[in-house]
Parts: structure tokens; C-alpha cells; sequence
């Protein structure tokens, strides 16, 4: 009897266990996968159309890197949201290393960041609580009390992008050059000034070499020039010897 009656609680244990796993399935009805959209550079506008005001919907964003260990733990996480909140709101994620521009648009620094877009405006998850209960509850009321909002910047053509980069690198290397320009008492002088400061400091031993290999250019082609002149003018002068001399120098 005994064993009888621990078989039975058995079964009833793996029978629960097969229904739990069937309500966290990753499918739909239709026995479609429910995965977070991957989004890229190319798709992200025109999927969210979130500086548009998003026809298509709410969109919770999260933008990780391959390599990051917080990225990787948030995963499963993340792709039971998406089960969850099927058909309510549009889980994604992009790889901000296969997707550079999106992440600058959104000045991306640290990585996951989860950025909700809802009507035009962007709302930031800051919290250290990333369950999924947590995470679904942001999403149905809890981005109105976020700490960083505002609206979606629009979209960067290519040259915003590398002009956003360019000032991102000037504004690092300035940075780190600031200490030398206070040590000097020249923190006051304006950007373009400190601009043409550093780039001299790193550009002109490049620019050093440059005017080396051009010098040395110069003066191969100027003895090559010389060697073809030279060579030149003892062709006229054999052809200016008589004809008798020539044969003379030919005979001995």
C-alpha cells in the first residue's frame, strides 16, 4: 500500500512538473517559438518607428554585447518577459556590437540597458531588480516614475554618426589633456585652440615623417633626373664626333 500510494504521488508530481513546463513554453498557440525580436541597425526605425510615435507598438529594448556576463545572466530572464507579455508588448534586443549606430543614437555606455519606448519617448530601467515581475511590472505603469525619460532622438544618417563620433573622440582626448592644459594655465583658451594643441602634440610626428619620405622622394628623382640628363648629353656628344673617329675607336 505504501508504495502504492508513493507511486501515485509520484506520478502527480511529474504530471505537475509537464503542465508547469507547459504554461512556460516558449510557443504560442500555433506552435510558433515566442523569442525577443532581434533588431539591427538597418531594422530598428523600421520596426519600432519609435521617433514616430511607434504605430506598431510598445517596444522594451534591451541592448547587450556578446562578451557581457550581466548580458548573458539576463538571457533566460529576458526571453521568458517575452513569453509573458506576448502580444501586450514588443520584447526585443540588439547587439550593440553589430549595431554600433543605434547604440550612439541612444548613447549607449553600459551594458544591458533596457530602454522602454512608448508614443514617441523613451523611458530608462534603472533598477537592480531585473525579475521578470519586476521587469513586466515597468512595462505596465512603472516607466512613468523612471529617472531618465524623454524624447526618442531621431534617427543618425551617416555622416550625424560620424560626426558624433568624432566629437566623442575629441571630447576624450581633450578630457585627458585638460590636466596638462590647467597645469599651464591655459584651461581658460577656447575648444579650438586646445583642438589645434592636441592634434599638433599627436599628429606631427606623423606629419614629421611625412615631410621625410617626401624629401627623400625629392631628392631620388632629382638624381634619377640628373642620371637620365646626364646620359643624354654624352648621347650628343657621340653623335657630334666624325664619322672617321668613330670608326677609328671601333677598328682599335
Amino acid at each position: 500500500m505504501k508504495v502504492g500510494y508513493l507511486l501515485n504521488i509520484l506520478l502527480c508530481l511529474l504530471v505537475a512538473t509537464s503542465l508547469a513546463e507547459d504554461d512556460l513554453s516558449f510557443e504560442d498557440g500555433d506552435g510558433t517559438q515566442i523569442l525577443p525580436i532581434e533588431l539591427t541597425d538597418e531594422t530598428f526605425e523600421h520596426l519600432t518607428q519609435a521617433a514616430t510615435g511607434a504605430t506598431t507598438g510598445d517596444w522594451f529594448v534591451k541592448f547587450y554585447a556578446p562578451w557581457c556576463g550581466h548580458c548573458q545572466k539576463l538571457a533566460p530572464t529576458w526571453d521568458e518577459l517575452a513569453v509573458r507579455l506576448d502580444k501586450k508588448i514588443n520584447i526585443a534586443k540588439i547587439n550593440v556590437d553589430d549595431s554600433p549606430n543605434t547604440a550612439e543614437r541612444f548613447n549607449i555606455r553600459g551594458f544591458p540597458t533596457l530602454l522602454f519606448f512608448k508614443r514617441g519617448k523613451v523611458y530608462k530601467y534603472t533598477d537592480h531588480d531585473r525579475s521578470v515581475e519586476a521587469l513586466a511590472a515597468f512595462t505596465e505603469g512603472g516607466y512613468t516614475s523612471s529617472e531618465e525619460q524623454g524624447e526618442v532622438p531621431k534617427e543618425l544618417t551617416t555622416l550625424g554618426y560620424a560626426n558624433k563620433v568624432f566629437w566623442k573622440f575629441y571630447n576624450e582626448v581633450i578630457f585627458g589633456f585638460d590636466t596638462v592644459f590647467h597645469m599651464f594655465e591655459m584651461g581658460h583658451l577656447p575648444w579650438y585652440v586646445k583642438f589645434w594643441i592636441v592634434f599638433i602634440v599627436l599628429f606631427s610626428p606623423a606629419i614629421v615623417l611625412a615631410l621625410c619620405i617626401c624629401a627623400c622622394e625629392s631628392r631620388y628623382l632629382a638624381k634619377k633626373e640628373a642620371e637620365v640628363m646626364e646620359g643624354i648629353q654624352k648621347s650628343k656628344e657621340e653623335t657630334k664626333k666624325p664619322p672617321s673617329n668613330r670608326k677609328k675607336q671601333k677598328i682599335d
